[in-house]
């Protein structure tokens, strides 16, 4: 049971320590105004699911002999993606369905190009109706328009983004084997729905080189062009953060500073107490300089213990008229160099203004201010003010 009771108290005494260590710690966030800046999300975050239907319209060896509207067949497409970043992204896309056009005849010598046995167009031409079914899985390549010349905005109604991407087309239809890496380019546009859904419009192109149709007809490529409209749902966690830089100030380690300092003080004038009888010859002061510290983005003086040595070097420069250099510092850590240099000047000002309430004159101070500095560590020791004298 003693046992027990001992780690018991332990336990809470480590507790304590721990809360009193952790309590002098403050903590400040700073988000970016910057629309061009966010913070990384992780591998699972920006995914999304679409799913579009619409027509489409192959542009073959023989079409343009065809009526426009004879040609015009349904289309869907599949498709699963991630955003990287609000600019770049990514999607794998199963699209395509039917395709419908024309073709030469059988007894022209063309076995197997899907004809329909139904004449089109000019009887001279010697066309029949072609129709098949098609599949092309391709992986795109996503560049949002948008938030690459706007900056990233979570409200945005109207995105336009422009992909170009590589897969393989291939027909259904047994009589053939027609397969082809096919090349994908389009616009994609999407309309903000809510926070997880989107309306999407698609215009794509499909492009692979002659024979798709299992027809032979002179013509570099063929493929074809599709408007599909449909619905994008965006999994969580979806959207991007603001960038944020956060602060840490430990004021026991500045504490901790201010307690030796105010020790070395107590030193110093017990010595100056119990010296021994001096010839009446002047001696250098013995300081060579004096801090006084300042909490974050603060130019009041963060302790009167720090003028205690301050003020002994003002009765020294008041008696020999020496002039009393004040500089002013922050650390280069918080705040733009502009703000800084502001900064350091209104502390070492506060500083002067203390010195001259100890009556030193106003023609004996020079104020310098030096911004933002990281030559002490911790950082919180940079936000000071060094008196000297000259």
């Amino acid at each position: 049971m003693k046992t027990r009771m001992l780690l018991l108290a332990l336990l809470m005494g480590t507790a304590t320590t721990i809360f009193a260590q952790t309590s002098t710690v403050e903590e400040r966030v700073e988000y970016s105004s910057d629309k061009y800046k966010v913070e990384t999300n992780g591998f699972w975050d920006n995914w999304f699911i679409s799913l579009g239907a619409g027509p489409q319209v192959f542009f073959g060896d023989h079409d343009n002999r065809a009526p426009f509207g004879d040609r015009i067949a349904p289309a869907v497409d599949l498709a699963v993606g991630k955003w990287f970043t609000p600019v770049v992204g990514f999607r794998a896309m199963y699209s395509g369905l039917q395709v419908k056009g024309a073709t030469k005849w059988e007894n022209s010598g063309w076995s197997n190009s899907y004809g329909t046995g139904e004449a089109i167009g000019d009887p001279a031409h010697g066309l029949q109706g072609q129709k098949f079914y098609m599949g092309n899985v391709h992986v795109d390549a996503l560049f949002n328009l948008n938030n690459l010349f706007a900056g990233y905005n979570p409200k945005r109604v109207w995105h336009c983004s422009v992909y170009a991407g590589l897969g393989w087309a291939w027909v259904y239809d047994k009589k053939a084997d027609a397969g082809e890496f096919a090349a994908n380019l389009g616009v994609l546009n999407t309309f903000r729905l809510c926070d997880a859904l989107d309306l999407n419009v698609d215009v794509r192109g499909m492009l692979a080189k002659d024979g798709f149709d299992d027809e032979i007809g002179g013509c570099t490529a063929e493929g074809n062009l599709s408007l599909t409209v449909g619905l994008t749902y965006k999994f969580k966690q979806r959207g991007w953060n603001r960038a944020k830089t956060v602060y840490r100030t430990d004021y026991g380690q500045l504490d901790a500073l201010r307690e030796q300092v105010s020790k070395l003080s107590d030193e110093n004038e017990q010595l100056r107490k119990h010296r021994c009888p001096e010839p009446e010859t002047i001696k250098e002061f013995a300081a060579g300089n004096v801090s006084v510290f300042f909490n974050i983005n603060s130019s009041v003086i963060a302790s009167k213990k720090d003028l205690v040595n301050v003020k002994e070097m003002a009765e020294y420069a008041k008696a020999n008229d020496k002039v009393m250099v004040v500089t002013g510092y922050a650390d280069s850590n918080t705040g733009s160099a502009e703000y800084n240099q502001k900064l350091s000047e209104k502390r070492a000002n506060a500083v002067a203004e203390q010195l001259v309430k100890m009556g030193v004159d106003r023609n004996k101070i020079e104020v310098v201010a030096k911004g933002g500095v990281d030559a002490l560590s911790p950082i919180s020791y940079n936000r000071r003010v060094v008196v000297t004298m000259k």
